[in-house]
């Protein structure tokens, strides 16, 4: 799987996420056409950029055990702003959320 592709199932399952209907982990396998062992890996990515998840089984979904959302992109700001570009690129992790702290 390239960089494009891994993107695309963060932002496919924090979709899942967001609208409370992810499934079992080998519903959400299905739903997005990769292993259960995926599943997992993407569960522990979402967490290091700073998503805390728990599973639902009452409603049968993850979801972000606080409120937020996730960012991916780049904002460009002046020289004079020290606050973080949103996107931050870890190349052993892949991407976290903006403000998220490293362990």
């Amino acid at each position: 799987m390239d960089f494009k592709e891994k993107i695309e199932l963060i932002k496919q399952f924090d979709h899942y996420i967001q609208n409370q209907c992810t499934g079992k982990p080998a519903v959400l396998a299905k739903k997005l056409g990769v292993s259960e062992r995926n599943i997992f890996r993407l569960i522990e990515t979402l967490e290091f950029m700073g998503g805390d998840l728990e599973y639902c089984s009452k409603i049968e979904s993850y979801r972000y055990k606080k409120s937020g959302c996730l960012q991916l992109g780049f904002e460009v700001y002046n020289p004079e702003n020290t606050s973080p570009a949103l996107i931050e690129l870890n190349v052993l992790h892949g991407l976290r959320l903006a403000g998220a702290t490293q362990t």
